[in-house]
């Protein structure tokens, strides 16, 4: 690490290792380094900070403690430890998400359960009708790793992921919060074919937004990984949903407190509008740099049918771009400019 490195880092284990051995000698090499009386070039206060980072490592290793940027140690009811370095990290709703390189992880608050063990069984329900199906769509779907309860009693639950695949909250983020309308689109087509997939399970997933769905910048390709704790059969009772989707609902649900398949159609078109940076239909009406097209597509009331509402969004998109092409969505170390 250069000098300007280490003056910025505030925890001990993103410099020293979480072993008392390699800690010592870490800082043998770092004093031989930066030490002032013999390295005239360094100033004292790098190796003052070295100095402070060190002690404290030293006494969390002692401890059995550690500190480390995007590390989490969980406790389970097991008596094992699952150390967690991850990329990305959000509190939701219920609880809280964790995305690693291969893996999410949902931890949900001790009185949340019941969307923890709802969870479980709606990904568990999801059927194919044939291969073709299940070729297309399985890899879509979350898939589950493993399941701990942790000691001071959270569920806590962890879903497989490709390593390519990322958070779409973190690329709108990288985007400064607005996406390019291309890209938009592809995204929108791509969740309005998974709601024909959900019609045919007869499931209402009652969560798709920003946070629960991730991406596959280079393949083009959504992923609804999260918010299967709200996930029910058409018009069974809802477990709930979150306010920006619940003011979205048809009002037939509201009263009936019963889940529709046009709560996750009006969802869609609330997140095109979140990644256009403006959820105000009014607002994003009087957008120029947008075609008007899609706009209104976005703008416009949702039927029951999926299938109807995608065979809609086709001819939406030959009005609003003409020819089809794959267009690159360009992120250079998305993670990386995050931290």
């Amino acid at each position: 690490m250069k000098a300007e490195e280490i003056l910025k880092i505030e925890k001990c284990g993103d410099l020293f290792t979480n072993d008392i051995d390699k800690c010592k000698e870490e800082y043998k090499n770092l004093s031989k380094l930066y030490h002032p009386d013999i390295n005239k070039t360094t100033t004292s206060d790098v190796f003052i900070k070295i100095t402070k980072l060190y002690k404290r490592a030293v006494n969390m290793i002692q401890s059995g403690t550690c500190e480390k940027t995007n590390y989490i140690e969980i406790k389970t009811d097991s008596s094992k430890t699952l150390a967690i370095n991850y990329l990305s990290s959000f509190k939701f709703e219920i609880g809280m998400c964790y995305i690693c390189n291969e893996n999410i992880i949902y931890i949900f608050d001790e009185d949340k359960e019941k969307y923890y063990f709802n969870a479980i069984k709606r990904i568990k329900s999801i059927k194919y009708s044939d291969r073709k199906m299940e070729k297309n769509f399985s890899k879509l779907m979350p898939k589950i790793h493993s399941i701990y309860k942790t000691l001071d009693g959270k569920h806590c639950l962890v879903l497989s992921k490709p390593k390519d695949v990322v958070l779409l909250k973190d690329v709108f983020e990288y985007f400064n919060n607005s996406i390019d309308d291309k890209h938009v689109a592809w995204i929108i087509s791509r969740l309005s074919n998974i709601a024909c997939f959900l019609k045919t399970n007869n499931i209402v997933h009652n969560g798709i937004n920003i946070n629960n769905c991730f991406v596959s910048l280079e393949n083009h390709v959504i992923y609804l990984f999260g918010g299967w704790w709200y996930a029910t059969k058409e018009d069974e009772k809802m477990f709930g949903t979150t306010k920006e989707i619940f003011s979205v609902m048809p009002i037939s649900s509201k009263e009936s407190k019963k889940s529709s398949t046009v709560t996750d159609l009006e969802s869609i078109k609330l997140l095109g509008r979140h990644l256009l940076g403006e959820v105000n239909c009014r607002k994003l009406a009087l957008k120029k740099d947008i075609p008007k097209d899609l706009i209104e597509f976005l703008n416009s009331g949702s039927s029951e049918n999926p299938f109807k509402e995608f065979e809609k969004w086709d001819k939406t998109l030959i009005k609003a771009y003409k020819k089809r092409k794959f267009i690159k969505i360009f992120i250079e170390n998305l993670y990386k400019r995050r931290g």
